[in-house]
């Protein structure tokens, strides 16, 4: 089935779904277990190459450039690797923390400054060894996700783990929202959903999205890093 639609293999696999605002539960998680499985065919070279370019078209965007701290993540399963990134940002000594699973459904944020010092932790992902950081000291949270629409919505695995570790972000009034931490949604190109991702109350959304081609902003909200 991918070979015959390589390009947007959902929109035929849910192209019901595709046309408009996903509606039910049901209906999510079918669009998930599509994208994921089209994330499982890809090959190590697919991933290598889309990953370099992610990460090439990080170093080019200035309001995440001129962040002094940095979320990143461990990509698992054919994630985008944004690990040639991380290292580099390293070297140029911003302070970068990785997520780790806590309480069982949300998520801690732990500074890091070896990638190499990451353990095997929840789910067999890696996972940073340390105290957590308060999340509002963070300037910039790179996030992964099974799809994301260009409006800045977000389809994760399920387990609201984002969404939790980052309400607070979402009760802050329009006055501070400039200066909150800036949510950059990673994916690739493929992974940009023809239509409209159902976002729930509870639901973070981006405010922009980073694939190998293209930037997309999803907010006017503006970046402020702290002390500039």
């Amino acid at each position: 089935m991918w070979e015959q639609y390589p390009q947007r293999p959902c929109v035929v696999y849910m192209g019901r779904l595709m046309a408009g605002q996903l509606a039910s539960t049901t209906e999510k998680k079918a669009l998930r277990a599509a994208y994921l499985t089209r994330r499982d065919a890809q090959n190590a070279d697919e991933c290598r190459q889309r990953s370099a370019k992610i990460c090439q078209r990080l170093g080019e965007v200035e309001p995440i450039q001129a962040a002094h701290s940095i979320a990143g993540y461990a990509a698992m399963r054919n994630e985008a690797d944004l690990s040639a990134y991380l290292r580099a940002r390293l070297a140029s000594d911003i302070w970068l923390y990785f997520p780790r699973v806590a309480d069982g459904n949300t998520l801690d944020f732990v500074r890091v400054k070896r990638l190499d010092t990451l353990v095997p932790g929840a789910f067999d992902i890696l996972e940073p060894v340390g105290p957590p950081t308060p999340k509002s000291e963070i300037d910039v949270f790179l996030i992964p996700g099974v799809a994301f629409d260009r409006q800045g919505g977000r389809l994760g695995f399920g387990g609201g783990f984002y969404d939790r570790a980052l309400e607070s972000i979402k009760k802050l009034p329009d006055s501070t929202r400039a200066s909150a931490p800036l949510l950059v949604g990673i994916c690739y190109q493929w992974q940009l959903v023809d239509g409209k991702i159902p976002v729930e109350s509870y639901d973070i959304t981006m405010d922009m999205i980073v694939t190998e081609e293209q930037l997309i902003m999803c907010s006017d909200a503006r970046f402020i890093p702290p002390g500039s």
